[in-house]
């Protein structure tokens, strides 16, 4: 036998910082971050050991991890190994040396190892995964499979991420504030859409059009985020201008990279982004299948089956598909959806991986009206209007939105140092949506003005990621570098005609009426955008430090004609955008970080005449952040807490000289500090917990026509404070064995319901629950069988979501409850 052993040494743990982060965030004791057995032990380590013989590989990995490995030599003869460079847990580090290698491990003490073949079938094929691990301890989260960057996560916490560097890093690594929702913790808080599923995140404000369904629209930091500049697998969205809710069960991770991210994604919104992580195909076979009821006449059914289609593991498959009638909160309208996702992964060598992936989706619903905000606050002398309340017309109203896209992610190891990674995705949408939508004030206290409205959209974007990743060393310092070029391109063609209408009565609706528009001329644009950027990163690490740096070089065109008069506007943009940052990762999993951040997002229009009808410069934000992260070796723990200044700057404002243009000399200031813990105690209680503060107002503007200015005042729709805790238990023993219950509340501070501040809309605090049955505990015969019960709004709380005007309001969800079986495989 041979082995490899050297002492590791002791880490005195930083009791007080740990209990003051405690504090701050649970109020749990630190005995909540400890993980039973010997993997609490394990740090992380510096690994650089090159491609070469696998025995080679495993005795430099012993000395550097400071690890016994014990395994028979004749186990090795004749395998060769990758290397593996980069920082990493033991365990972790051991099963990505292992890979492809048909070799598993256990872990047999503390910092101890043995290694043994892998599990064959009777035709040779091996069962478990190429990087199995067995035992506790296996990365950060404790999970017995090493994590990838893209792969499933076991638990609410992940340890490693693309997101935020577009490189395989770990979440400690990343110089600013992430936040990750995994495929467990989606389904454990029933998640049915992106705006359910980040609830209970710190720095986003979900949900803030209420019960709508057509749009996933976010606040982020402040400001807005919409689907249509969300991100699949790092690649921009993008289809159309237009709204539309991604399906989240075709997702595997939802991760928000919060402030400014130009650096790597080009244009974008200053408070953030969302990245969707696809599912992707599984060495192991696997599958489930569920059928969920529920209110609002809910009947749904899900299906995601994956794994090897060849005996030798090289082609792998995943289908997912989903078939849903639902009933929007509105009368008369639908939330209808099928969904399908189809993938192959292809491995014809160990330097070469190929995934392709597909999906389709076609939703029927709509947007939901919006409302005098006095009709809903009770001041009303009518009371309340009913939250099903529709103002349109039945058999007018309805939406249409189809959606696909195909896309390739090519992986090739060019040597023992560099790798290339090429992703395109093509997407297509088509929405179509006819409504009589409110206009103009309220008048009787009862009636409203409508107007009809038919809009046809479609777009198509075609966009692409190179990128190529070097790992080497220099001296004492040892580098992951990035280079990559990425392009994008959009037509979107807008049709959109409006019509007069009779008024309703909004307290007392009579439906009916005919239905005989008199369409207008209509408005009809078309618009095609470009993006091309370069961009540059360094991972640079010694010892616990890490830097990060990066720039980024994009240009930017847009053509846009207006069809019914034939004028035909042009607009170029450049910008260079950076990121810089430092960490120092302690043993223990403490890792304080700062860093300074850009983005940029072009601005339609020119300035006035006097002033030469110039273009306008794009917008741009910068940020400077702060932060404290925390997560243990072998705990599936997170702590992060930040403080930010971020500064929007290039905002339109009125034009001094003349107050028929505009200017760009406005500026906004968002600042706050963000809380977030994901704990998991004795294997049976998760805690989520979340604090945000958030500051945001108008520190520079012009005074309009009427003397009117905004400085000092904070944009609609935006609370100051959110705060959210999240529990679930999970019974271990006894009768109760395998029930899992949890219960959630959210709170959202007061938000001002216009530009002016003139008004707030109350805050509110909404309860949500849930109950988990593994039927398998309860009878063998059942294995696999899970059933469980999700409710939002549990008391069916009454309130207004959110206003940007006296006459224009959101209105809440009611409560919602939704039952799922589910057979796994």
């Amino acid at each position: 036998m041979n082995s490899k052993y050297s002492q590791t040494a002791h880490i005195r743990p930083l009791r007080s910082a740990l209990g003051a982060i405690l504090l701050t965030t649970t109020g749990l004791a630190t005995t909540a971050f400890a993980f039973p057995g010997a993997a609490a032990a394990q740090a992380v380590h510096v690994f650089d050991i090159p491609a070469g013989s696998l025995a080679d590989a495993i005795n430099s990995f012993g000395e550097q991890g400071g690890a016994q490995i014990l395994y028979d030599a004749a186990l090795t003869q004749g395998r060769d190994s990758a290397g593996l460079k980069g920082r990493f847990g033991v365990a972790e580090g051991l099963s990505r040396l292992l890979a492809g290698s048909g070799i598993t491990f256990r872990q047999t003490g503390p910092n101890i190892f043995t290694l043994e073949p892998a599990p064959q079938s009777a035709d040779g094929a091996i069962q478990l995964g190429p990087v199995r691990v067995e035992g506790e301890g296996a990365g950060r989260g404790g999970s017995g499979i090493a994590e990838t960057a893209t792969g499933p996560v076991t638990g609410y916490v992940a340890t490693r991420t693309a997101t935020g560097s577009k490189t395989d890093s770990s979440i400690l690594e990343i110089p600013q504030t992430i936040s990750i929702l995994t495929r467990d913790r989606i389904e454990a808080q029933g998640g049915q859409s992106i705006n359910d599923s980040v609830r209970y995140t710190a720095g986003v404000r979900s949900n803030f059009a209420g019960a709508n369904p057509k749009d996933d629209a976010l606040i982020i930091r402040g400001f807005s985020q919409f689907t249509s500049n969300f991100y699949v697998d790092g690649v921009r969205l993008l289809p159309t201008t237009s709204y539309f809710s991604q399906e989240p069960y075709g997702f595997e991770r939802i991760e928000i990279l919060k402030g400014p991210s130009s650096v790597l994604y080009g244009q974008n919104a200053p408070g953030g982004l969302i990245n969707l992580v696809t599912k992707r195909p599984t060495e192991d076979r696997r599958g489930e299948v569920a059928i969920l009821a529920g209110t609002q006449n809910r009947l749904e059914g899900t299906l995601d089956v994956s794994g090897p289609v060849t005996s030798d593991g090289a082609l792998l498959y995943r289908l997912v598909g989903l078939a849903r009638n639902l009933d929007q909160q509105i009368d008369y309208l639908k939330d209808d959806r099928v969904y399908i996702a189809p993938s192959i992964a292809w491995h014809p060598g160990e330097a070469t991986s190929l995934l392709v992936q597909a999906s389709y989706q076609k939703d029927h619903s709509l947007y939901l009206p919006l409302f005098p905000y006095q009709t809903m606050d009770g001041s009303n002398p009518n009371g309340r209007i009913p939250r099903s309340r529709f103002m349109g017309e039945p058999g007018y109203d309805r939406g249409d939105m189809e959606v696909y896209s195909f896309s390739y992610e090519l992986k090739q190891r060019l040597n023992d140092h560099w790798n290339f990674k090429q992703t395109v995705r093509y997407s297509h949408a088509d929405d179509y949506f006819q409504w009589l939508y409110k206009l103009g004030l309220l008048t009787n206290n009862r009636t409203v003005g409508r107007s009809y409205n038919l809009r046809k959209i479609t777009g198509d974007s075609i966009g692409t990621d190179n990128a190529m990743t070097g790992e080497f060393r220099t001296g004492a310092l040892s580098h992951t570098v990035l280079f990559g070029l990425d392009y994008i391109r959009r037509t979107t063609n807008v049709l959109s005609i409006d019509a007069p209408a009779s008024g309703i009565d909004l307290y007392d609706p009579v439906y009916g009426q005919s239905i005989a528009p008199v369409y207008g001329a209509p408005f009809q644009t078309r618009q095609t955008n470009h993006q091309t950027g370069l961009y540059f990163q360094d991972q640079i690490r010694s010892g616990g430090w890490v830097l990060t740096i990066g720039g980024r070089q994009d240009w930017a065109r847009q053509r846009t004609l207006n069809i019914g008069t034939g004028v035909l506007t042009k607009q170029k943009d450049k910008a260079f955008s950076g990121r810089a940052g430092l960490t120092y990762i302690f043993p223990n999993g403490l890792a304080p970080y700062a860093s300074y951040s850009e983005s940029f997002l072009p601005v339609s229009g020119t300035t006035s005449p006097a002033r030469g009808s110039a273009p306008f410069n794009p917008e741009v934000a910068k940020q400077w952040e702060i932060g404290l992260k925390f997560q243990p070796e072998g705990s599936p723990n997170l702590v992060t807490i930040s403080l930010f200044d971020l500064r929007r700057q290039n905002v339109s404002t009125v034009d001094p000289d003349d107050t028929r243009y505009t200017v760009q000399t406005g500026e906004q200031r968002s600042r706050g500090v963000e809380i977030e813990t994901t704990v998991k105690i004795a294997d049976r209680l998760n805690v989520i917990a979340a604090y945000t503060y958030n500051e945001v107002e108008t520190t520079k503007d012009n005074p309009n026509a009427a003397g009117v200015d905004y400085v000092g005042m904070s944009p609609a729709r935006v609370p100051r404070h959110l705060a959210s805790l999240w529990a679930d238990y999970s019974q271990r023993e006894g009768v109760f064995k395998g029930v899992r219950i949890g219960m959630g509340a959210r709170y959202v501070g007061p938000t001002y319901g216009n530009a002016l501040n003139t008004f707030k809309v109350p805050g509110f605090t909404l309860v949500d629950a849930a109950f988990n049955y593994d039927l398998g505990e309860a009878s063998p015969a059942l294995s696999g069988w899970n059933l469980a019960v999700n409710a939002r709004n549990l008391f069916d709380k009454y309130y207004v979501a959110s206003c940007t005007a006296l006459e224009f309001c959101n209105i809440g969800e009611v409560r919602s409850i939704i039952g799922r079986l589910t057979y796994k495989w």
